[in-house]
């Protein structure tokens, strides 16, 4: 088939959460398919990012984005007056509508792929069939983040989840299929208005060439990695520096917990500005490799689902907490607890157990139940990588 595939960001370097997902998608569509790519960059090296997938596709065409927080003003107060979400008005583009509409005319396509809500627009306007990639059921995250809020800034994220909930129940049922990257996505689209079927096709990374690291038996660090400029990743780490940390410190006093990710916010960079008052947390930029430490809470989505994979590629131990804190403080998956306390317990078990961390590297799987809870790190996007068999969360089990 030839296929017409929209992105929101360059697929390369495979460095974040979205550009994972979608690059290793390209590379498998590539080697069945001519895949035609149309992506906006936002800098010359996105453009030259851009370039090197020359090889895979059939051709790659680019459309610059250019964002400044007066036009999203502008974007905002037209919101307001309209049906449509503000994410979408954002990231409107006459460049990317004429693009995609010279190439349908100029070239024959089997289908279209829009990869993201934001690409869908461009996808319907192609009058092409259309495969809605839904990285996330969007409308969810700004309901949790409004949860959070009060005053003002709560009523706007209120009129936006609502928008995009039904936004997104309408491009599913106008596209002629629907991907989700996991069950609860699923689910989510579904309450939107989305009709099945509605294909799960979790997060897979390529792990020729992973070798097993080396881990020191006395090793203490706790590492959190996610894209410090996505608010559930921000939510996450702010969420255990100031509930779970204290917790975890009362019996690993010396413990470090260590973030790595991209553009951190002032609020996570002031974690690491006052170590004692913060717990010790130390703070870095993004990293392309880090040395083994004991487990990996904060965060989630798609990001922290392929590192997951990566970290059971290497045979390091680890967990996720989720989307948010506001989803943690619901119910937290992989290493998943029901309060901040069950939480420090179970990385605790982690780093306080040989033997668990072996069997959780070997298998992804800790055989311990503490606080009456079992805890797994392994979740429906570790799959591809693992092999490991699903286990429900937070499945209750009466400690043996």
């Amino acid at each position: 088939m030839r296929i017409l595939l929209l992105t929101l960001v360059v697929p390369n370097p495979p460095d974040s959460g979205p550009k994972i997902k979608t690059h290793y998608l390209l590379r498998y569509l590539a080697q069945r398919h001519e895949v035609t790519l149309v992506s906006f960059v936002r800098d010359a090296a996105e453009q030259r990012a851009a370039r090197e997938l020359e090889g895979l596709c059939a051709a790659v065409h680019t459309v610059p984005m250019r964002r400044a927080r007066w036009r999203d003003a502008g974007y905002l107060l037209a919101s307001l007056a309209s049906a449509r979400p503000f994410l979408m008005l954002r990231d409107e583009s006459r460049a990317m509508r004429r693009l995609a509409a010279n190439l349908v005319a100029r070239e024959r396509f089997d289908l279209a792929q829009a990869d993201q809500l934001n690409m869908v627009q461009f996808g319907l306007a192609s009058g092409l069939p259309l495969v809605f990639d839904a990285h996330n059921a969007v409308w969810t995250i700004f309901q949790r983040l409004a949860r959070q809020e009060r005053g003002p800034k709560r009523l706007l994220l209120e009129l936006e989840w609502r928008k995009l909930k039904r936004y997104e129940g309408r491009v599913c049922r106008a596209s002629a299929a629907v991907m989700a990257v996991s069950a609860e996505d699923r689910v989510a689209l579904r309450a939107a208005g989305a009709r099945d079927p509605i294909s799960v096709i979790p997060i897979a990374v390529d792990i020729a060439g992973v070798e097993p690291a080396r881990r020191k038996p006395d090793a203490q660090g706790i590492l959190s990695m996610a894209t410090m400029y996505w608010p559930p990743n921000i939510d996450g780490v702010l969420w255990f520096a100031r509930e779970v940390l204290p917790l975890i410190r009362r019996a690993a006093p010396d413990a470090p917990f260590f973030v790595v990710g991209a553009r951190p916010p002032a609020e996570v960079q002031a974690l690491g500005d006052d170590r004692r008052r913060a717990g010790g947390v130390r703070r870095g930029g993004a990293a392309a490799a880090t040395r083994p430490h004991t487990g990996r809470p904060a965060g989630g989505g798609r990001t922290q689902a392929r590192r997951a994979a990566l970290r059971l590629a290497r045979g390091l131990p680890g967990g996720r907490a989720g989307l948010s804190a506001g989803a943690a403080r619901e119910r937290l998956c992989g290493t998943c607890a029901r309060a901040p306390a069950k939480y420090s317990v179970a990385t605790g078990v982690m780093r306080s157990r040989p033997k668990c961390r072996c069997s959780l590297r070997q298998s992804g799987t800790l055989p311990a139940y503490v606080a009456g809870v079992s805890f797994r790190p392994a979740g429906r996007n570790e799959t591809p990588a693992t092999g490991n068999r699903e286990v429900p969360c937070c499945r209750r089990r009466k400690p043996r």
